[in-house]
């Protein structure tokens, strides 16, 4: 639903918090969720950018990427407009959100497809595809029960990160104390 960008954005933000630049984060230096390979693309795409003004987009551009205002734009036309979120109910679109944000838009289709078929007879194709198919199973499942498959899958989508790789074991509290707030604050969009 548009009128719930706003609020998801807040949340999500929030949950993002400031500068990082982990060695084992394969994003690389990233500020408030938006990953220097992200903003790079987007001033590459819109002109939009280059704070420092010389002329590129590098570390420090990420560094002063530090207001809701000046990453609302890239959120907006790279995840929810991208994944088409005014189409979904109310609730879904605020996971659907959250999970691209953190695992890349294919990979919140693919959780998305997973949860669709945990309740349907006719399995979809996990394809990271947001075709017509998928979204029609969208519109078919209660809102709250998808929900509830959603989550569970982005908890499996996790731990299979981390058991295939090991060294991302460091991001495990941090993943699932997302998740819990997540959980928690999809609530305030079914209300």
């Amino acid at each position: 639903m548009e009128e719930n960008f706003y609020q998801a954005l807040e949340n999500i933000l929030k949950y993002e918090g400031g500068y990082t630049n982990h060695p084992l984060d394969s994003g690389g230096p990233t500020n408030l969720g938006i990953t220097l390979s992200t903003l790079q693309r987007y001033y590459n795409e819109y002109g939009y950018g280059d704070f420092d003004g010389d002329g590129e987009v590098t570390v420090n551009d990420i560094k002063l990427l530090n207001t809701y205002d000046k990453v609302s734009p890239i959120y907006k036309a790279y995840y929810w407009d991208r994944l088409k979120l005014d189409e979904f109910p109310s609730g879904v679109d605020f996971l659907m959100f959250d999970f691209a944000v953190n695992s890349g838009p294919k990979n919140a289709v693919r959780i998305l497809q997973r949860a669709i078929n945990r309740f349907t007879r006719n399995k979809i194709d996990v394809d990271g595809l947001l075709g017509p198919n998928t979204m029609s199973y969208v519109n078919k499942i209660n809102p709250e029960l998808l929900i509830d498959g959603m989550l569970k899958e982005r908890e499996i989508f996790y731990n299979k990160i981390i058991s295939s790789n090991p060294s991302q074991e460091i991001f495990r509290r941090g993943w699932f104390n997302r998740l819990r707030l997540v959980a928690n604050d999809v609530k305030g969009f079914l209300a």
